[in-house]
């Protein structure tokens, strides 16, 4: 999470720390901004709300006692770590960058908020707050979209297309 989310994001979480007092916010990772940001957050008067991890190998631990994922990158190529939290069935909140995030989602009742809307993106993480009925349905559509990226689909569609260029005739039909 960069500095300006990261500020911005506290900023709305304390504003708003009577609609979700019970919630905690887990950032995982490291940085650089580490120490800053845990003394933000500190003078922010939301340390208590705010857990740090730093960076792990077993991610899936985290995703499992996850009841909400949120990714506010503000710019992506393939968001991998959206990918990662779909097979735990998890509501998803993002930015809606340029690239990545809405085409992974679509599909799976996940939220955008446009980009570097940071009031959008507290707010769409509010609504699975206060919308935990909503849960069930978002978990299947989103077990069911991460189904699409499992490694041996995956591979099975790159055989296809390898298999494209195996076939002189095809390769006519497709590069003319």
């Amino acid at each position: 999470m960069d500095q300006i989310t990261f500020s911005e994001a506290e900023y709305q979480t304390k504003k708003r720390k009577t609609d979700a007092p019970s919630w905690k916010l887990r950032v995982v990772g490291e940085g650089p901004e580490m120490e800053r940001l845990c003394a933000q957050a500190r003078d922010l008067g939301v340390e208590q709300s705010v857990e740090f991890v730093k960076a792990t190998r077993n991610a899936g631990e985290h995703y499992r006692n996850a009841a909400i994922f949120c990714m506010s990158s503000r710019f992506e190529g393939f968001p991998m770590v959206l990918l990662e939290a779909l097979p735990f069935g998890l509501p998803v909140v993002s930015f809606d960058c340029e690239t990545g995030p809405s085409e992974v989602l679509e599909g799976t009742g996940g939220r955008l908020a446009a980009a570097l809307d940071v009031e959008g993106l507290a707010e769409n993480l509010l609504y699975f707050i206060r919308n935990p009925e909503e849960w069930g349905e978002v978990q299947g559509l989103a077990l069911g979209k991460a189904a699409g990226y499992q490694p041996e689909l995956i591979m099975e569609r790159w055989r296809e297309v390898i298999e494209l260029f195996d076939d002189p005739s095809t390769m006519r039909e497709v590069f003319h």
